[in-house]
This record gives structure tokens, sequence and C-alpha cells, in this order.
């Protein structure tokens, strides 16, 4: 395309924050190992990020293979400050993810995340089936720190971009074809093709993949009986008791990229991707569990699992209007139906647990158009732009717990219904070079969200669901309507986010930054309000009391940062290292607690908070034959109100890695042996005193040992390698959802045991 040298400018503009871009992965040349000059693309251009003060880490394709991440919350282990995990007791295709300390613990179709994911340039509003978007991708970028000026929603922790492989009109026929086998009856099979159809002008390509674990890593009792007299009737109910495996998983998704080219000042780009998603895992209350029971079995209610199906369309134009201006605009849509089931306790007691299977259907489109260039002869870098997001849907849920139950009700329901979540923003933010090693940036951007619900909310007086009252207290509750059991209400917000900073070129290997900004996280509604809450779950007042009908407030996040990145001793050593220091404040946290009703969860912006941290990277190539690499993040917090804590967030992570090259004749072997180490942290929960004073929800510390051997025949294009995560069997748990410490009444997921597989791949 015409004007390259603004593509490669476009990717200082949209990155919102300060940190680190570093390779993960050993780049093999022909006389070994090199470090690795790192590169994004921006349409068509490359340039090195060492030399642009952004806060990206980065792993290309093959970073990816290099340590075999092929699930999206397999990338936290690489990645300093990044924490991702399934969502305690909830949908198992959705990742509760935590960027230095901000994270959102539930996947309510009324909350945002703290972390935004994108594919290309598409928000996602909800997260489920990107495991699967996983699969032929060029690269994944992780943004740290408030996105508050440049990427379509605000979000207070950070963004992950997932950028897919796109089609190449002067590629010729090329593409792939990759199959797997492992234990647990783990097997895959993919590939991707790109056709040219007119040359140089015009593309597609398509990718798709199945990808299947049959056999899984334990056995769940799954049993009713406790209250199978009561239930009888209720076709969701099944009363035999019987094993089932968990651990399972069928994962199948496919892609079509179209990419057209007709002048050189004009580029439009076309994606479509489906994904089916079905697993199922261990869910279990370790507490309670008899000791009969291995590690990976157990007996509760139900397994959990979830369903869903998720379509992702978009469509990019990208055109230079003249030598200094270009433009870009982004249509997209984006349905997901999703659904799960899950025993919350844990165990065979009927204390709580779904009955029916949680729903949730969301559609979303979007629009962003950009406009971006340079004046004063290249002196300012500049970017404008508006965006606009919304999204409708229905989220439904029925639950059962002991206090229901022993009051002669069968279930509580909420069905909450959005239309229509609305986002609209403009931008603007811009560099001046002030010499050739000094330059500033500066954004501002406004948003307006608009956040409605209307809920159907009963109780269950029949099993079947036949005859019901009203859940709530219709003397709170907003525009009620008793005779439907509905509640309704609609909320505003307003805000202004911004970024700030300095840029400073030590030498020509040594860049050096210090940056602000402040984002907000958009307000919302409480669809599982019920009434007022005086009591918390240990019978203690709250004062003053709790409205749960009333709307969270957007939360707001300031940072500072200090970094640097450099390459040393002739470029074999690189470091990286960034230290910040965050202010939290109106925290959204979201709370489990009960009410005459039954129990209720809801938002609330708790007390402020601050958050320091430490991030550092290294690299180095000893030799052509070896390379060593690291990562360390250390963070601490503390909350004005001591009662207060940060859920989800390990003091201390770090991973060490070593790479050694064998070249033989005929083809080269490539050694990755990798460790990756996790810190203890504090579950979500209601009963925020009582977990910080015991140690019975504390989730243990972790390491875990990781090794890929390949081998390249590069003469035939094909690879083989042999693969294996958590070698030392390491029995671990994640994340529970704690409604009581005391009575021990929360359950835990386990994290996989030892697996292992082989990998071919076929290049063309």
């Amino acid at each position: 395309m015409g004007n390259n040298r603004y593509a490669s400018r476009r990717l200082v503009l949209t990155a919102a924050i300060s940190g680190i871009l570093y390779a993960t992965a050993p780049s093999v040349m022909a006389a070994g190992f090199s470090l690795e000059e790192v590169v994004v693309t921006a349409r068509k251009t490359e340039e090195s990020v060492q030399d642009v003060p952004v806060a990206i880490s980065a792993f290309s394709a093959d970073d990816l293979t290099a340590v075999n991440i092929t699930k999206t919350s397999e990338i936290a282990a690489f990645t300093p400050s990044l924490f991702i995990e399934g969502n305690a007791a909830n949908n198992l295709s959705s990742a509760k993810t935590t960027i230095r300390g901000q994270v959102q613990a539930d996947s309510l179709s009324t909350l945002d995340p703290s972390v935004g994911w994108y594919i290309d340039d598409v928000y996602l509003a909800r997260t489920y089936g990107t495991v699967a978007s996983m699969f032929d991708i060029a690269r994944v970028e992780v943004l740290k720190g408030p996105q508050g000026t440049l990427y379509g929603r605000n979000t207070t922790g950070g963004a992950i971009k997932l950028i897919t492989t796109k089609a190449e009109p002067g590629a010729g026929l090329t593409g792939f074809a990759t199959a797997g086998y492992g234990n647990l009856g783990a097997w895959k099979v993919g590939g991707a093709v790109n056709v040219p159809i007119v040359e140089d002008k015009l593309a597609i390509r398509v990718s798709a993949l199945t990808d299947q674990v049959d056999d899984g890593y334990g056995t769940i009792t799954k049993t009713r009986t406790a209250i199978a007299g009561a239930y009888a009737g209720n076709k969701w109910m099944d009363f035999q008791t019987h094993d089932e495996d968990v651990g399972q998983k069928d994962i199948d998704m496919y892609r079509i990229g179209i990419t057209f080219e007709p002048t050189s000042d004009l580029r439009v780009l076309a994606h479509y991707e489906r994904t089916a998603f079905y697993a199922n895992a261990i869910l279990l209350n370790y507490v309670t569990k008899p000791s009969s029971f291995g590690f990976y079995e157990g007996a509760s209610n139900a397994i959990q699992e979830a369903w869903n199906t998720a379509n992702t369309a978009s469509l990019t134009t990208e055109y230079d209007i003249s030598e200094d201006t270009s433009t870009k605009l982004v249509l997209a849509y984006r349905d997901v139906v999703s659904s799960f089931m899950s025993d919350v306790d844990g165990s065979t007691a009927p204390i709580n647990y779904f009955l029916k299977p949680f729903e949730q259907d969301a559609e979303q489109t979007s629009a962003e158009w950009q406009i971006y260039g340079d004046a004063m002869d290249g002196q300012l870098e500049w970017v404008t732009g508006l965006y606009y997001f919304e999204e409708k849907g229905i989220d439904f849920s029925t639950s059962n717990g002991i206090g229901d139950f022993l009051a002669g009700r069968y279930a509580g329901t909420y069905n909450a219904t959005i239309d229509r979540n609305i986002s609209r923003s403009a931008f603007v933010q811009g560099t001046l070079h002030l010499t050739d090693d000094l330059s500033m940036t500066g954004g501002l951007r406004y948003t307006y969200d608009r956040k409605p619900v209307k809920v159907n909310s009963e109780i269950w007086l029949t099993p079947t669901g036949s005859t019901t009252v009203c859940r709530f207290d219709g003397t709170l509750a907003p525009n009620a309507n008793l005779s439907d059991c509905t509640w309704s209400q609609s909320a505003n917000y307003e805000y202004m986010s911004w970024t700030a900073g300095i840029n400073y070129q030590l030498s020509p290997d040594v860049l050096t930054y210090l940056r602000s900004g402040s984002s907000n996280r958009a307000g919302g509604q409480n669809l599982r309000g019920l009434g007022l809450v005086s009591t918390d779950l240990s019978g203690d007042p709250i004062n003053p009391p709790i409205n749960t009908f009333e709307a969270f407030e957007p939360e707001n996040v300031t940072d500072i940062e200090l970094g640097m990145k450099g390459q040393f001793f002739d470029n074999s050593l690189q470091v990286n290292a960034a230290l910040y220091h965050i202010w939290y404040d109106k925290a959204q946290t979201s709370l489990l607690l009960p009410t005459s009703s039954g129990l209720t969860t809801f938002v609330d912006n708790t007390s402020s908070a601050q958050f320091d941290g430490i991030e550092l990277e290294a690299k180095w190539v000893i030799n052509e034959s070896w390379m060593l690499q690291g990562s360390l993040s250390k963070i601490d917090w503390r909350h004005d109100n001591t009662e207060d804590y940060a859920n989800g967030v390990p003091a201390y992570e770090y991973t060490v890695r070593a790479n050694y090259l064998l070249p033989l004749a005929f083809a080269d072997v490539v050694f990755d042996v990798n460790y990756a180490y996790r810190g203890e942290f504090l579950p979500n929960s209601s009963q925020r005193r009582s977990v910080i004073e015991s140690s019975d929800a504390v989730v243990e510390d972790v390491g875990l040992w990781g090794a890929r051997a390949s081998m390249d025949f590069k003469d035939l294009g094909l690879t083989a390698s042999l693969w294996g995560q958590n070698l030392a069997d390491e029995e671990y748990t994640l994340s529970p959802l704690v409604l009581s410490v005391p009575a021990n009444l929360y359950a835990m997921g386990t994290g996989m045991p030892r697996t292992y597989g082989v990998d071919v791949t076929y290049k063309f």
C-alpha cells in the first residue's frame, strides 16, 4: 500500500499504555540462536517494538507452539502480571482475567470485564469461545494497565488481542495441516490454506480445527438422592446415582478470511469465525470430600460442564487519503449462545446448585472509525476517531439453596433481558517528537454508556415451577410489576479518560519512558437484586444496609509507570523492566449475601485501593546453541477498608526457560524446557474478613514443569514434536467461590494433571 510509514506509526498510536514487548521463543537462524528483533505488523509494515514505548507482551505463532500454548488461559503462565483461570463454579468457556490486580470475578451480562478481549480489532463483550480462536493466529498481544483512550471499550486492567493470520494475495497457494494425539484420549486435526484468487489483489484463507479430549482425567459420582423425592417429576433432575468422566472437551472451529487490495492505497479485510465448545471439569468440596476418593474423584449433585457457540464477523477498510493522512473503518457483529451447569458447594448436600443450565444469549454490533497521520514535517503523529457499541440478550439462571429447601421452596430464578447496552465515545491522541531522542504523548477520550435491564425473578413452590411467587421485595424494586414478577431500571454514565507520557532514547539500544493514564470501567445493573441486605453471611450487621437493586457506579483506575527496555553486550542480552503504581477508586466488587428472599449476588462499589508492582523480563543468547529466558512479577496491594482485599491476585509469579538447538544433517532439533511458578492468592468471597483470617480458602502456590522437543525437516516442510505439561504431575486446586468459610460451603476446581502427546505439522 502507499505511504507505508504511517502504517507502522499506527502501532505507536494504538498502544494506550507503556511497558514491554518481548518475544518468548528463540529465533532459530541458519547458524543457530540469535536475539530476535521483535516485530508487529501494522497493515503491510513490520517495525521493531523495542524502539517504541508500548506496553505489550507479544507471542508469535512460533512462540505459542514452542511452549505448547493452545488455550487462552495458558498465555498467563508466560506473561508477567497476567493471571487467567476459569470463573469459580462458573462457565468453563469464559475466563476470569487479571492484569496487575484488576479483575471481574463474575460473567453476568450486566457486568463488564476489567480486561478486554479482542479478535483483531473487535472487542468481545463476552469471551465465551475464545479458546478455539487460538488456532491459526499470527500473534497474541497483552496490553497492561488502563486502556482509556484508544481501545474500543474502557478497561481498567488491560487488553488481550488475538490477531488472526490474514489471507495474502501475494503469497501463492500455501498452508499447513496438523494432527496430534495425547494421553487422556486427546486428539486434534486442523489446517489452513491460503488461496490467491486474483494475483496480488485478492485472496481467501480458510482455517478449521477439531480438538477433543475423549477420556478426561477424573470421575464424579453424580447423585441427587438426598432430595429425589422432593423433585420427582422435574425433567432436569436425574436421580440415578452414576459415575461420569470429567476433564473432557470437544471444540470445533472454522474461519474464513478475505483480503482485497484493489489499489496501492486501499485494503479491505473480511473475517468470519464460528466456534462450538463443550467441556466438563471437576468441581468439588475438597474440605468435606471423603478420604476414600482420589484427588480427581468425588461426588456432587451436578458436574461442571459448559456449552457454547459463537459467530464473529468483521469488515475492515483501510485507505490512504494522502501522503500524510490515512483512515480505517471497522464494522463488526458477534453473537454468543452459552449455557453451563454447576454445583456451587461441590457436595451431595442440597445446599446450592443449578436445577437448569445457566443460559446466556448475547448479540453485539460495533463500529469504529479512525483517521490518523502526521503533521509538522513528521514531528507530530496523531490519531482521532469515533466508536459505537451496542449489546442485547438474555441472562437466565435457576438455582436451589439449602434455605430454599428447608423453607419448602424448590428454586429461585433470575431471567434478565438486556435491551440495549450502548457505549459511544470519541478520542484523540498525539505524539510530539521534540528531538530525535525525546518525545511526548497525550490523549483524551469521552465515553457515554447506557445500561438498562428488565428482570423476571420468581420462587418455585412446586418442583416443576408451575406455581410461583415473586422472589424480590416489591416495595424496593424499581418499576416493579408483581403480576408478572418483573422489575426494570436503566442508568446512564459519562466520563473522561486520558493518557500522558514522555519517552527518551538513552542510546540506540536503550529506551526509557514515564507515562500515566486513567480509565473507567462502566457502571451497570444488579440483575440479581432482591431487596435490602442488613446482615452478612455470618449474621453480623451491615451499616448502612445495602439496597441490592441499586445500580453500581463506574470504577476509576489511574496509574503511573516507569519503564526501560534495552539490548546489551552486542545484542546478546535483552532486559525489559517496568515499575508501576495504581490508584483504584470506587472498586467494583462482586458480593454474595442473604436476604429474606434468598441469596443474592450483586456488585457494590467498595473502598479505594492502591497497587504497587514490578515486572522484569530477560533473554540471553549464550551462544548459537543455547538461549536462556526468564520473567518475574511482584505485586502488593492495600485497601482503605481493611476488610477488603484483592481476589485472584498472586503476589509473585515467575518463569524460567532454557532452549537448546541441535543441528543435524537432515533436520534441526530444538529442545525447550520451562518452569512457571504462581504464588498463593485469596479467592472471591462475601465473607471477606473470614477469608483474610482463615487459611482454609487460600489457593496454594504451584510450580509447573513443561517441555517440548521438535524435529524440523525443513526440506520436507515437516515438523514432528513431543511435548509434555505439568511433568511433575502436581496436584493443585483452582480458585473457589467461597460462600461460607466456617461451614466450608465452597467448591474448588483442579488444574490439569500431567499431559503429554505428539504433534505433526506439514507446511506447503
